[in-house]
């Protein structure tokens, strides 16, 4: 199964094989309540099928407008680089002196 970060789960899989999606559901069933498409996924999956919670997420992402199946880029500080040369220096200052701070370290290889 695959899932966006709300937890909508966009691939229903049974023995490996996609059994239906939810894109599928929405055009077969469209203007369905959620229960009946619930009494839908059970009969077409009835060992696999999602919760009823996981179905209200879904109906609600496609309520926002979700349109795709992966996850939007996520924030946070941007990956850095690690070079060999930078690791060298930071094993070699630890090395001469086991109780440095991060902070020293940090501006010793300026980092």
């Amino acid at each position: 199964m695959t899932a966006c970060g709300s937890g909508c789960v966009h691939g229903f899989y049974k023995n490996g094989k996609r059994a239906i999606s939810i894109g599928d559901l929405i055009l077969v069933l469209e203007g369905k309540p959620r229960s009946e498409i619930k009494e839908h996924l059970n009969a077409v999956n009835s060992d696999s099928s999602p919760s009823t919670a996981t179905i209200k997420n879904c109906f609600n992402e496609f309520k926002r407008g979700l349109t795709t199946v992966f996850d939007d880029p996520h924030p946070g500080a941007p990956k850095t680089v690690t070079t060999e040369d930078k690791t060298t220096k930071i094993h070699d200052l630890v090395f001469l002196d086991r109780r440095l701070k991060v902070r020293e370290v940090t501006e010793t290889v300026s980092i």
